[in-house]
């Protein structure tokens, strides 16, 4: 029962971190059309525009590096759940590594933002922090749009509710 109760809650942890990273961010969505027309309003001259390439380059390789880091964890963490037994301990703490790999990516693409608004001039930052904030708002968008349609549809979050109703009633039959 234990067991059941902690990959169940495990599921419900890690799902929204394993949609974060199996999408793209709102400014390297796979398509060119929006990166390439907020470099042409940056205005960015020709070394610039090497110097934000190469950023680039280097912050996907190293997101592809991070990605085969997570999806490794979470599939050790799914054999360790698979466990006659799972040890608590072992679990919390391939969830806690699992968690900090998560935030390694938050802050890989932070510090790129940083690095691309240090090559700019004060103008060129003001645009720069503009599309910031609207690649926020679009993620955020994005997110909450897809915890509306939730994994299966919109009955994930009605499963969700159904699963943790029925946890409580095992733990208080205990």
């Amino acid at each position: 029962m234990k067991s059941r109760v902690i990959f169940v809650f495990t599921f419900l942890l890690l799902f929204p971190v394993s949609q974060l990273f199996s999408q793209p961010g709102p400014m390297s969505d796979g398509s060119m059309m929006p990166r390439m027309r907020l470099m042409e309003e940056l205005k960015l001259t020709d070394d610039q525009k090497k110097e934000v390439e190469k950023l680039h380059f280097d912050l996907q390789k190293q997101m592809i590096a991070q990605r085969s880091k997570i999806a490794t964890s979470r599939l050790e963490l799914q054999q360790m759940l698979r466990a006659d037994n799972p040890d608590k301990a072992s679990l919390e703490k391939k969830i806690g590594e699992v968690s900090q790999l998560a935030t390694q990516v938050h802050t890989m693409r932070l510090n790129q933002w940083f690095a691309v608004n240090k090559l700019l001039n004060a103008d060129q930052q003001k645009v720069w922090k503009k599309a910031l904030v609207m690649g926020a708002n679009m993620a955020e968008r994005m997110r909450m749009n897809r915890g509306m349609r939730g994994m299966m549809g919109r009955g994930m979050m009605m499963q969700r509710e159904r699963m943790h109703r029925e946890m409580m009633r095992e733990d208080d039959d205990d």
